[in-house]
């Protein structure tokens, strides 16, 4: 057991934190408070799974955080995660508050998506076009970026570990839908899940057949890459909107960086697992 290497999350319920914890061999500590909380040992290396809070039994402890936790308070606004983005040059969804921009766009016939800031899983979006903005509370709007494919590129201490494709799932078509085209929806689906891909709508990430030239994978790379840096993150899931031209990337878009993104196949496990093994050897030199 490493007594010294902690996966921190604020989540009690999370499978991944816990899923991690046994393939480390490590601890795992699901409250921010000290209650059932063996001492932790000095200079112990704590893996911050989307824990938005200094944990009460971390102080004095000299430990080194892999995500701090004021880092991850930050991003909580996706509004703010963009406008980081852009400072930093990473390309990014364009954004805004304001009505009038927005009916602007709609004159345009461009797509427009209502959301609430932090939110999460694609909840709370609604999907607008040729029409009125909708009555209810919007925190901001953003234009609608055409994309063909959607990818997840993990993060960790400056180097992409894993890749992963946002697939349509076999059972995952709403009564009624039908396959067709090349991103597998059909046109019998509605709007939302046309546009909104999340795992209510019957997407997940997959490994296989990944649709991923290199030269496009470059720029990808550097984009994810340069979106954790912008956040003051040291790991994290970035979602990436793509649209290709036969092989050829015309434009990509980062939408987010997820500090406790769900690892759902073996493949991303492993990859943390051993990233994190290395940071644990090395004592986060």
């Amino acid at each position: 057991m490493k007594e010294d290497l902690i996966v921190y999350t604020q989540r009690p319920g999370a499978s991944t934190p816990k899923e991690l914890k046994n393939a480390l061999i490590c601890r795992r500590l699901a409250s921010s408070e000290v209650r059932g909380a063996r001492e932790v040992p000095q200079g112990s290396i704590v893996i911050n799974w989307g824990g938005s809070r200094y944990p009460q039994w971390a102080q004095g402890r000299g430990v080194r955080y892999y995500n701090n936790p004021e880092a991850v308070r930050r991003k909580t606004s996706k509004v703010g995660q963009i406008r980081k983005f852009r400072e930093a040059g990473v390309p990014t969804l364009e954004v805004t508050n304001q009505h009038d921009v927005v009916q602007r766009w709609l004159r345009a016939n461009e797509r427009v998506l209502c959301r609430q800031d932090g939110s999460f899983g694609g909840r709370g979006i609604a999907v607008v076009e040729g029409r009125e903005i909708p009555d209810g509370h919007f925190d901001f709007y953003s234009r609608y970026f055409p994309k063909t494919h959607e990818y997840r590129y993990h993060v960790f201490q400056g180097r992409v570990i894993d890749v992963t494709q946002k697939k349509l799932r076999r059972d995952g078509l709403p009564a009624g839908g039908e396959r067709g085209g090349a991103d597998g929806v059909g046109d019998r689906r509605t709007l939302h899940q046309k546009v909104v891909r999340s795992h209510d709508n019957g997407w997940i990430f997959a490994h296989n057949n990944l649709h991923l030239p290199a030269e496009a994978d470059a720029t990808m790379r550097e984009a994810a890459i340069g979106a954790v840096r912008s956040l003051g993150l040291d790991f994290g899931a970035v979602d990436i909107l793509a649209r290709f031209k036969g092989n050829r990337l015309e434009a990509c878009a980062v939408c987010e960086v997820n500090t406790a993104p769900g690892v759902e196949n073996t493949k991303t496990l492993d990859a943390y697992v051993k990233a994190i093994t290395e940071v644990y050897n090395n004592k986060g030199r």
